[in-house]
């Protein structure tokens, strides 16, 4: 209950405009480590709670551990599943912003490949990520 308060607590101030306060909200929840609990349940997983916080820090400027967040979206389970695409183009980004061309790309193919058979209005961010791709790809021979 007390974690589950705590993201609650940290939707509202991110709502508030409040990204630092809410970050330490989410920092402030225990989240239990039990593999069965969190392979089974969203709530213990804290899977929004995750991936609001890789967000946070990824406008924070906080790269490096908001990757380390972002990766801890893999498609072991479920209720992970519909942020694995969204956190290959996160981390496409982060590694791009980072300067790393070659992993920028690996995940950036990773989402376009998952969201290829995408809803209409979300076919947006795949042009984006193929159009990085794209860019890199030139930069890349470019450089050759």
């Amino acid at each position: 209950a007390y974690d589950l308060a705590q993201g609650v607590r940290a939707q509202a101030l991110l709502i508030a405009g409040r990204q630092e306060e809410a970050l330490a909200a989410l920092e402030a929840a225990r989240m239990p480590t039990n593999y069965l609990m969190t392979i089974n349940s969203t709530f213990y997983a804290q899977t929004y709670e995750r991936y609001t916080r890789a967000e946070l820090l990824n406008s924070l400027g906080r790269y490096d551990e908001a990757l380390r967040w972002f990766s801890t979206f893999q498609g072991h389970a479920e209720h992970d599943l519909v942020f694995l695409a969204p956190s290959h183009l996160r981390r496409g980004e982060i590694y791009e912003r980072l300067g790393d061309r070659e992993k920028a790309a690996l995940h950036y193919r990773r989402f376009v490949v998952l969201w290829s058979d995408c809803d209409p209005e979300l076919r947006p961010m795949v042009e984006h990520a193929e159009s990085r791709l794209a860019q890199l790809a030139g930069e890349s021979a470019a450089s050759d």
